[in-house]
């Protein structure tokens, strides 16, 4: 069993090496559950998120380009209420 755990770690290094190497920039296990809202449920980090959007969304309307408001659009009102899909396990 123990060699088992040993590849799992290997395997599990790996894959933490390649992501980084895509540019992805790893979260060590505290930072993660603070990042979580202290909740290991929560799959999304919603600070992360709300600013990745924030900064890549934008629409276009009658040829002005406006960003996407968390506290006007849909989605932001979405995001608001923390309405999202829970996965079962």
């Amino acid at each position: 069993m123990n060699a088992d755990i040993t590849l799992e770690k290997v395997v599990q290094q790996n894959c933490i090496n390649l992501l980084r190497n895509f540019g992805y920039e790893f979260i060590p296990q505290g930072l993660n559950l603070t990042l979580r809202d202290g909740k290991t449920s929560n799959v999304l980090l919603s600070g992360i998120l709300k600013e990745r959007l924030n900064a890549i969304n934008s629409y276009e309307y009658k040829g002005q380009t406006y960003k996407f408001n968390p506290n006007k659009n849909k989605m932001g009102q979405l995001q608001s209420r923390k309405i999202i899909y829970k996965f079962k396990h």
